[in-house]
């Protein structure tokens, strides 16, 4: 098994739980946007109260 050490992005947050469905607004975000810009300048913003 190859494990290397990811450095993690100042903005980046681990979210609580095991999560077996992705986030309908990162799937919105994902489905509405065509480019990768597009994507990267609509993520969500995530906040302990959004599921």
């Amino acid at each position: 098994m190859l494990t290397r050490h990811l450095e993690k992005h100042s903005l980046e947050q681990d979210l609580p739980g095991i999560r077996a469905e992705p986030l309908l607004a990162v799937v919105k975000a994902l489905t509405e946007h065509r480019t990768v810009e597009q994507v990267y300048d609509n993520l969500p913003d995530f906040t302990a109260t959004n599921q």
